[in-house]
C-alpha cells in the first residue's frame, strides 16, 4: 500500500468515526431523561388571583404536588415579587394599604401534629403594602377588615374541652397597632359601610350571654340584650345601622328549640327602636310553628320587612311505662341490624337518600315580618316548593314541581307569585 492510499484510508476512517460519534452524541442529547418523584413533586399549578382595590397589587396562589404551596404578591407597576410559603385565603383592605392572609402548616408538620394528636391551627399574616413590613399573629381562626380598612378583627381558636362556642376576638387599629380584646365571642359582623361591630357573647354556663355592639372609633361598647340562653344569626341591614338576631328558647315538651327574633333600628341614635317577634304570638302561620335558625335573617332593601324561616314544631314522644310480670321470662332486646338495604326500584342510591333526607329535614317556609304593622305572611304552599325573593323584596316567586321529579324528567312546573 502506497503512502497516498494509506493516508486516504486513515482519513476516511477518522471521518467515519467522527460521524458515528456526532450521531451518538446527538441521539444522547435528544433523549429525554425520566422524571423523578422529586421532579414530579415540583410541578406547579397557578390558582386564581385577587387584585387590590387600587389595581396595583396582584395576589395569587401556587400549589405544588409535594405540598410546598406558596402565595405570591406582585406589585404590578414595579414587578416586585413577595413570596409567602403556605399562605392562602387573602384579603385586601379597602384602602389597599394592607394584605391579610392565613398561614397554614407544612404538610410534614401537619401530619406530625395529627400523629401526636395535637391541634392543627393557622396563623395570620399581615403585610403592610406601603412599607413592605409583615407581621405574624399565631393561632387565628378567621379575620375580617372593617369596610374602610381602618380596623382588623381577628378570631382566635376555642380552648381545649370548652363547652361554650365563645372565643377571644381581637380588634386591631391598623394605624396605631392598639388592640382591644373581647372574650366569649361566638359570632361577629362588621356593619357595612359603617363603624360598628356586632358580637354574640356565648360564655360558659351561658352567664352573660347576649348581644353587644362596639364602636372602635369612640371606644363605646353597648349591650343590646342579655339572657341565659343562646343567640345566633347576626344580620346587618345593607349599608344601614339596623341589626337583627335570633334568641333561642327551649321547651322540654318539644323536640327542637324555637327562637325569638330581636331587631333594632337606627342603632346610631341614642334611643334606637327595639322590635321583638315572639313565636307564641305568630299570626298568619300554622299553630305550633317554630322559628328556625337554618334560614338566615334577611332585611328588605327599605328596612320595612324582615324575612325568616319557620317549620312545624314536633312534640317529644311520651314514654309509656310497660308493666311486666315478675314471673315471666326475660326477653332480650335485639339491636337494629347494621345493614343498609337498597331496593332496585328506589330512584336514589343510599348515599343520595341520606343527603336528601338531611335536605328535607332542613326545609322551612320563608316568612315576611312587616315591622311597622307587625303583620306576618308565610310564603310558599308546602315545604317542597322553593321560594325566591325578587330584587326589591316586594314580590316572591315559588316553583311547584311534580312529586319525585328528577333533573332529566322534571315535568311541568307551576309558578306562583306572592305580593308582600
Amino acid at each position: 500500500m502506497s503512502f497516498l492510499q494509506a493516508y486516504k484510508t486513515l482519513s476516511l476512517t477518522l471521518i467515519f468515526c467522527a460521524g458515528v460519534a456526532l450521531q451518538t452524541f446527538a441521539q444522547t442529547a435528544g433523549t429525554p431523561s425520566p422524571v423523578t418523584p422529586e421532579d414530579y413533586g415540583k410541578w406547579e399549578t397557578l390558582r386564581s388571583g385577587m387584585l387590590s382595590p387600587n389595581g396595583r397589587w396582584l395576589a395569587y396562589g401556587i400549589t405544588r404536588v409535594n405540598g410546598e404551596n406558596e402565595l405570591r404578591v406582585r406589585q404590578l407597576d414595579t414587578d416586585v415579587l413577595t413570596v409567602i410559603p403556605f399562605a392562602e385565603g387573602v384579603s385586601f383592605s379597602s384602602d389597599s394599604r394592607w394584605l391579610a392572609y392565613a398561614i397554614k402548616m407544612s404538610e410534614s408538620e401537619r401530619k406530625k401534629r395529627e400523629k401526636q394528636k395535637k391541634s392543627v391551627r393557622n396563623n395570620l399574616g399581615l403585610l403592610n403594602l406601603v412599607t413592605g413590613d409583615s407581621t405574624v399573629v399565631e393561632e387565628v381562626a378567621s379575620f375580617i377588615f372593617r369596610d374602610d380598612g381602618a380596623y382588623l378583627a381577628m378570631e382566635r381558636y376555642p380552648r381545649k374541652d370548652q363547652e361554650s362556642k365563645g372565643v377571644d376576638l381581637v380588634i386591631t387599629n391598623l394605624s396605631t397597632g392598639i388592640k382591644t380584646n373581647f372574650g366569649n365571642v361566638s359570632e361577629y359582623a362588621w356593619q357595612e359601610d359603617g363603624a360598628m361591630l356586632a358580637m354574640i357573647i356565648d360564655a360558659e354556663g351561658q352567664a352573660g350571654n347576649g348581644i353587644q355592639v362596639f364602636d372602635p372609633d369612640t371606644g363605646i361598647l353597648r349591650t343590646l340584650d342579655t339572657e341565659t340562653t343562646r343567640y345566633t344569626g347576626l344580620s346587618w341591614r345593607e349599608k344601614e345601622d339596623d341589626l337583627a338576631v335570633l334568641r333561642e328558647r327551649e321547651d322540654d315538651a318539644y323536640e327542637e328549640a324555637t327562637h325569638v327574633i330581636l331587631a333594632w333600628q337606627k342603632l346610631d341614635d341614642k334611643n334606637p327602636t327595639k322590635l321583638i317577634l315572639n313565636p307564641d304570638t305568630l299570626s298568619g302561620v300554622p299553630q305550633n310553628s317554630r322559628i328556625v335558625e337554618g334560614q338566615k335573617l334577611k332585611w328588605s332593601d327599605d328596612g320595612a320587612i324582615l324575612f325568616f324561616g319557620i317549620r312545624n314544631r314536633e312534640k317529644k314522644p311520651t314514654e309509656e311505662k310497660v308493666e311486666t310480670d315478675a314471673d315471666s321470662m326475660a326477653v332480650d332486646v335485639l339491636e337494629p341490624a347494621e345493614v343498609l338495604v337498597w331496593h332496585p326500584k328506589d330512584r336514589q342510591v343510599i348515599p343520595e337518600q341520606k343527603m336528601s333526607a338531611e335536605r328535607i329535614r332542613r326545609r322551612n317556609y320563608l316568612v315576611a315580618w312587616h315591622l311597622k304593622t307587625n303583620r306576618v305572611v308565610r310564603l310558599g304552599r308546602n315545604l317542597s316548593e322553593p321560594v325566591t325573593l325578587v330584587p326589591g323584596q316586594r314580590y316572591a316567586i315559588g316553583a311547584a314541581r311534580p312529586m319525585n321529579a328528577t333533573a332529566c324528567s322534571a315535568g311541568p312546573i307551576k309558578i306562583y307569585i306572592w305580593w308582600m
